[in-house]
């Protein structure tokens, strides 16, 4: 589904962020946008936030 989708937006909560899995759901080129509930403000989230948006993904933040 996500080679055929005009856009790709990965919905999951703030505590997953910073956390590493032993499955691997997209590469971060495959992804255009997240959207989740809150980005944690210590350095972890910042960096990883970052990265997403040097990478070219949109990160919007659910209020």
């Amino acid at each position: 589904m996500m080679s055929i989708a005009a856009k790709v937006i990965l919905l999951f909560d703030a505590s997953k962020m910073g956390r590493t899995s032993f499955a691997l759901f997209a590469p971060l080129k495959a992804i255009d946008a997240i959207i989740t509930d809150a980005i944690i403000t210590d350095a972890i989230g910042a960096e990883d936030r970052a990265r997403l948006e040097e990478n070219g993904i949109d990160v919007l933040v659910a209020g």
